[in-house]
This record gives C-alpha cells, structure tokens and sequence, in this order.
C-alpha cells in the first residue's frame, strides 16, 4: 500500500494513476468524490480525460468501503481519503459521526483484496484560519487518520509540484521498490553536486533577520527602502559570506553560486516554499538583487517572484503564463494548496491554477529548490557548476 499526500493540484492523481499503471491488469479506480455543481462536474471530467486509456475500471462509491468486493485481485486507486472522511463524517442529514473507524476499516479491507493499493489524501491541516467547530473537528479526523493510514502503508510519499518526495519508503524485501522508480533518495544523489542540506537560515543566510520590506512597482519591479545589500554567495559549508569581508579564493567551489552561473548555463530554477519560508533570501544568497525581481512576465529581469499573487488575479494564466517563465533565471512561487478548500469560487480557482502551474515549471525545470523553516533542499536536479559557456 502507498500513501500520496500533499496540497492541491500538486500532481497526486497522475502519480497515482502512475504507479498503478506499473502494476498489471486489472485497475480499478475507486472515486469518493460526490458530484456536486458544475465545479464538481468539472473536476471529474478531467480526471476521467486523465485516465482515459490507461486500462481503469471506475467504481464510484461515496461510503462504506469496508463492504465493498473487488471482481478480481489487481491495482486499486482510491481518491481521495478528504472525500472518504467528510461523507463518512456527515450524512444526508447533516448529523455528525466519528469517520475514523469506517474509514480504516474500508482501507483495511480493499488493502486484503489488492496487490497494489495506492491512497490518495490531502493535506489540510496546515491552516491559519479559525473555522467552526464542525470543520475543525473534520479536519482533526482527517489529520487522524492520516496519521493511522501512514503506519499501515509500506510506503508514504508527498508530492510538490509534481515531484514526489518520500517521507516512508518500504523494506526491499517486502515492497517491490522498482513500482517507485522516480523516487532517489537524498543518499543517491551525486553530494558534490547537491544543495547543502544542513544550513540553517541563520548560519546560510544571516541577512534574513534584516529582511527589507518590498513593495512593487507600476512596472512590476521589486524595490526595497533598504539599502544597498552585500553580493552573498554559498560556499560548500553551506555558509552565507559576503564580497565586501575577507575570505578565501572559492574559485574552484562548486557550491560557491553566483547568478552569473545561471546565466552562463542557460538554467532555470523553481524555488518553492510557504509564506515567510526564505525563497527571496535564497535567491539573494545566489547573488540575485532586490532590483533583479519582477513580477511582470514581459520583464528583461531574471527573477520572477510571487507567482502566486499573479495568478490570484487572473487563474487564467495557469496553463500559458508558464511557458513565458522558462526564460526566467530563477521563478519564486509560494505553496498554497494545504488547508481546506476555500468557500470563494474564485479562492478556489487560483489555488488549483497555482497547483498546475508548478507541476508544469517543475517538469521543465533544470532544478527544483523547496524551502522549509529557511533550509534549502533540491527536490529536482542540482543546482549548476560554473560554465564557461555563453551566457543568454
């Protein structure tokens, strides 16, 4: 069994469709998802577009899993435990009950009749807001289990932009390893040529504690009251020092980055995180400065920053907007798909076309950089060596 989590429209569905289509027939898809509205209707036949194909027998049963009988033995895909829990948690009536017990048991249960069960969740316990206490007690449940889901599975994976990233991963003698063959653990990564892992953000980069405050242009350029800040660069310690202080030739660091290495290798690099995580100050301990970033897409300037905010306002850039960022040196883009679903159509929409708009840079990227507590860790390629090649 594996479990996918993550945020919305971070690519859960095709990787589990993925990782089933290793397996051989048959494939049921189990959909948990009520059809509701036009949004709901919308929603579902895309997925259908996406497992058009791919050898999938739907069953869509909203409740009661634990009674449920596969025809025969094969690769299962449930979506998703989000859908599962609130219909388990309140009936037609409105009238609230412990999901928990229900919903392990019918996880249990399809588990003993699978060869491959894949589990797709979500992520919604990483919100700000205050709710009432139905939805707060919801999103207690579903944390629950989660929670109780992980210890069953041989194998849990979150997924960003559309990159899985393992949390669990199976006993080779249990598990056949070779259904996760895009998942590199960090001990198979090349050390010389990965980010430094081990930096905090105040040892890496000492001048976020000074953060200056940004505001934006007509013309969609960054600015700062601050003044003029120091060239940053990274040495192989993972240490942030600056050009104006004495400190060794790093001539032959490979670590040591400079926005001009970019340039010179022709890269482009997403750079994820949540609110507040370190993106800007990561991308300025490259050597990138404030008046460097934009966030007018038509701009010269290497850096795109809150991709976010750009596509709140329009989500209809999703699907177009990336393709322009590619020529972009770094695109800085802040994570927002845990959490409840958003009341606001509109909230709605955006946070779905931010999803789909990171899984498409991510794929096309050279290298994917994710910020958590301001620690830098590539989740995708290496950050690149010094080329002599030239530049754009």
């Amino acid at each position: 069994m594996i479990l996918l989590t993550g945020g919305s429209a971070c690519g859960k569905s095709a990787y589990a469709e993925e990782l089933c289509c290793r397996s051989p027939l048959p494939r049921y898809y189990l959909a948990a998802m009520k059809p509701y509205g036009r949004e709901g209707g919308r929603k579902i036949k895309r997925h259908r577009a996406l497992r058009a194909g791919k050898g999938f027998e739907t069953i869509e049963r909203y409740t009661d899993y634990e009674n449920l009988r596969l025809p025969r033995r094969g690769a299962a895909l449930l979506e998703c435990i989000a859908n599962l829990t609130a219909n388990e948690m309140f009936d037609d009536d409105g009238k609230m009950g412990d999901p928990c017990p229900r919903v392990l048991a019918g996880v249990k249960a399809l588990n003993g009749q699978c060869d491959l069960l894949v589990v797709v969740t979500n992520d919604v316990g990483s919100d700000i807001r205050v709710y009432e206490e139905d939805t707060a007690a919801y999103i207690r449940a579903l944390g629950r289990i989660n929670a109780a889901l992980a210890a069953m599975a041989d194998a849990v994976i979150e997924m960003a932009a559309g990159i899985p990233l393992p949390i669990k991963m199976p006993r080779e003698d249990i598990f056949p390893r070779e259904l996760l063959p895009r998942i590199r653990s960090r001990r198979e990564r090349p050390h010389e040529d990965r980010l430094p892992l081990t930096a905090s953000l105040e040892t890496a980069f000492p001048q976020a504690a000074a953060e200056p405050d940004f505001s934006v242009s007509s013309s969609g350029t960054a600015s700062s009251a601050a003044a003029a800040e120091p060239d940053f660069s990274v040495s192989s310690s993972g240490t942030a020092s600056s050009e104006a202080a004495a400190k060794p030739d790093h001539a032959g660091d490979t670590h040591n980055f400079h926005h001009a290495d970019f340039r010179e290798a022709n890269k482009m690099i997403l750079i994820l995180g949540g609110e507040g995580s370190g993106k800007r100050t990561f991308a300025r301990s490259l050597g990138y400065t404030d008046a460097e970033m934009t966030r007018n897409p038509a701009s010269p300037l290497p850096v795109f920053f809150q991709l976010e905010q750009v596509l709140l306002e329009d989500p209809s850039l999703a699907d177009s907007l990336p393709e322009k960022l590619l020529r972009k040196e770094l695109v800085l883009c802040c994570e927002v798909g845990s959490g409840i679903i958003p009341l606001s159509e509109k909230e709605r929409l955006a946070r779905e076309a931010i999803g789909r708009a990171c899984v498409l840079l991510a794929r096309e990227a050279d290298a994917v950089v994710r910020l958590v507590a301001g620690i830098p860790m590539a989740i995708k390629g290496e950050l690149p060596r010094r080329s002599s090649s030239i530049g754009r």
